[in-house]
Order: C-alpha cells, then structure tokens, then sequence
C-alpha cells in the first residue's frame, strides 16, 4: 500500500493504520466499514492507495479511499440513472449543486453517494417537492422544533431535499451559512439552498459514517425519525448503486489521477453563489471593507464568483450585476446604482444611512425607477404616503412571488416610515 506521498508522513500512525487494514476484507461487509476507517487513517497521516498499475485508485473501486481533498462528480446520465423517475429538467436544474453539495460535505466515496441520493430521491419524490406540501399547522407550537411563536408551524415548514422543520433547526442551519433564516425562512426555496441544506443535515448527524457501513435502517431512522418508506429508499438505493456512481469525473490534489470526463462540466469552472456573512467575507478579500450601504446590497443579492443565469435568463455575475454592470467591481457596480439614486432623490444625501440603504437597494432592484408615484410624493415630503404607494406594487400583491421579494420591497416601506415619524416628531 505504500507509494509517493501527498502529505507529511507520521510513520508510526501509517504503519499501524496498514498492519490494521490488510488483514481485512474489503468486500466482505461486515469487515469492509472497519477496513475504511484504518485506510482513512493510514491516508490522513501520510500514506496512499494504488493500485496494482501503480496509480490512485478512483473513488468507488471497492478498497478506494476518498480523502476530503477528492470528490466524486456525477454526469446527468450517471444521476438519471440513479433518479430514473425525475424529470429531466429537474436533472439539469439540480445537477451542478449536487455536486457541489457532495464535494463540500465530503460524500466521496461511490456507496455514501449512492445513500445520499437515495434518501433525497425519497424526501423529495425524485426531486419534485422541495418543501413540504402540508401548510406546517401541524408544527405549531411544537417546542422540540423550536417553534415558541404563533405562526412558527407554517413558517418553519419543512424545506429542502431533505426538508429542514423548526425555527430552532433554520437558525442552526442559517448560522452555518451566514444568513439569518429565522428572520427570511422562504430564503430556503432557492435552488442552491434546497440542495446545500440536504448536505449539511447528512453532515451534522454523520450519517457518511452509516453510509460506509452501509446502515440503510439507521440512516433512514435519523433523517425521518422512523422507518416511514423504508422500502422506497431501499429501491432507490439499488437504483443508485446500479447507476455506477463516481467511476468518472473523479477529482483528487494527486497528480496521479486521471482527468475528469468530458462529458460533464468541470466542477472549477461551475459559480459558487455565497450568501449573507459569507458574501461580504468573499467580496471583502477581493475589494476590501464595505461600508454599511454596501454590505445591505451584498446581502440582498448574495456574491457569486463566476456568470450564471437568473431566472430570467439573464447572465449575470457578482453581486447581482447584469449589463454593463458585469465588467465593473461590486463597490463600482453599488456606487453607480447610488448615482442613479441620488437623481431620483435629490435629498437622498440628507438622508439617514438606514433609509439611503433602502432606496439603494430599491434602485439595485430597479423598483425605484419604476415607481413615479412613490418618488413625487417622497420628494414632495409626503412619506407616509410614498410608504403606502411603495406597497402598490405589483409583485408585492402578487401571491406568486417569493417571500424574500416581498420582504425586500416592505423594507423600503417600513424604512421611509421610520423616517416620517422622525420628521413628524421634529
């Protein structure tokens, strides 16, 4: 087992990791998950698996160890094999953040890939649901979910692959990424989120440990707290494992390993979209501190480090740039978007810093453009008025539109409010 190294070598730990290892078998079950552990450790001090042609074995070979440095990217065929009954579209639309979920969370290895997959093909009827298709009445006043406020049964429903449920759970959860999704739970029903918090459940409860082990039974128990669809994940399982998971696109800092297959994307070149703390903590080491205004529009509109679509269809890149905007910085892109502002409100530099936040990011939005109304009356001085019209929007009163929107034009609302008790007060 031993060969060129790839990290400081603790002789002793190696040494005592290989006598543990070789003795077992790696395909016999009942000795395969104890195998794993000892080849985990003889890589994390030092050594590394090859195979009898002196190359690194790929991640699902049986005797494969996959460090936290490796990780197996699956091909939208390997994944529809695995998932036959979801739509293609939902194929495509999930693809690049499963991937990205497995490589972050460390599901490496062919057998926890396929564990993963058939719990989430189950939670989420094969990808169909993300969030709980119950309106969360039932999770009222549930204090083991945290639920300790009127209304928290509905708004703390379940989402995600693996639906998250509780304010206590969201709050967890939101900490681990930066956001505060007690304060924006519909945040959860975005495409990466959906995916990312399944990965970090799976995570938080070690369920990669079962997953070497290949516990069916004890995964099933800590994800639904039963065995409810036993069977169900049971078939999905076989589906996945039939589906010949890894065996490509596998990713490791060993230059011995064979390159990734065509016919998939490169997982370096997929954008990463940060959120919340993270997004200011990213766009802070390329451009340096933000000021208070410009970490509001971070927030809003998250930090992505590469070009993807919107929902629109519209490339878009950074903080929320589109356009021209594309080419520019993220303070660039805010302090042109702040130009724009301070001609629709003359007296935007007269304004406190909370309500010039607000309509910074109503004009990042567009919306201050496209309200006239709510400007005359603003500039007019007539605020309670201008709060009021700012409500008649249409997305606003559309019941289709996402929460986190809704809550983004109500801020601006809520913040021109503050400012006419101010006014009215002095």
């Amino acid at each position: 087992m031993s060969g060129r190294l790839k990290r400081p070598l603790n002789k002793a730990a190696v040494k005592k990791a290989e006598l543990k290892a070789k003795p077992l078998s790696a395909t016999d079950p009942k000795q395969a998950a104890l195998r794993q552990e000892w080849m985990d450790l003889y890589v994390k001090h030092g050594g590394k698996v090859e195979n009898a042609k002196g190359k690194a074995k790929k991640c699902g070979e049986t005797t494969t160890v996959c460090s936290s440095s490796k990780t197996c990217s699956l091909t939208k065929e390997q994944l529809k094999k695995a998932m036959p009954y979801a739509s293609d579209a939902n194929i495509n639309k999930y693809l690049a953040q499963i991937n990205k979920t497995l490589k972050k969370y460390q599901i490496n290895t062919a057998q926890r890939v396929a564990h993963f997959l058939a719990q989430i093909t189950h939670e989420s009827g094969s990808l169909r649901y993300s969030e709980e298709i119950a309106s969360g009445k039932a999770y009222e006043g549930r204090v083991d979910l945290g639920n300790t406020q009127p209304g928290d049964g509905i708004k703390f429903k379940g989402r995600g692959l693996i639906q998250l449920t509780g304010r206590a759970n969201y709050k967890k959860y939101g900490d681990s990424i930066g956001i505060d999704l007690t304060q924006s739970p519909s945040k959860l029903e975005e495409p990466d989120l959906i995916v990312d918090v399944a990965g970090w459940y799976w995570d938080k409860h070690n369920l990669n440990e079962l997953a070497d082990k290949d516990d069916l039974v004890k995964i099933t128990r800590k994800i639904n707290g039963g065995l409810n669809g036993l069977d169900d994940r049971k078939k999905h399982l076989e589906n996945a494992q039939k589906a010949k998971l890894c065996e490509k696109n596998h990713a490791a800092d060993d230059s011995t390993e064979q390159p990734a297959s065509n016919d998939s994307q490169d997982e370096s070149s997929i954008p990463r979209k940060y959120y919340g703390k993270e997004a200011i903590k990213e766009v802070e080491k390329i451009e340096g501190p933000l000021s208070n205004k410009e970490k509001r529009i971070v927030i809003l509109e998250g930090y992505v480090d590469g070009v993807y679509l919107d929902t629109k269809g519209i490339p878009t890149s950074g903080v929320g740039q589109t356009g021209k905007y594309m080419n520019m910085s993220a303070k660039d892109s805010i302090a042109k978007h702040e130009d724009k502002t301070r001609k629709l409100i003359p007296s935007y530099k007269k304004l406190p810093e909370y309500l010039q936040a607000e309509l910074l990011q109503a004009t990042y939005r567009g919306d201050l453009g496209d309200s006239p109304n709510f400007r005359k009356l603003f500039n007019e001085g007539k605020y309670e008025e201008a709060a009021t019209e700012f409500l008649d929007h249409k997305e606003y009163k559309d019941a289709n539109t996402k929460q986190q929107i809704k809550e983004r034009i109500k801020a601006v609302s809520d913040a021109v409010l503050k400012y006419a008790a101010t006014t009215s007060s002095g």
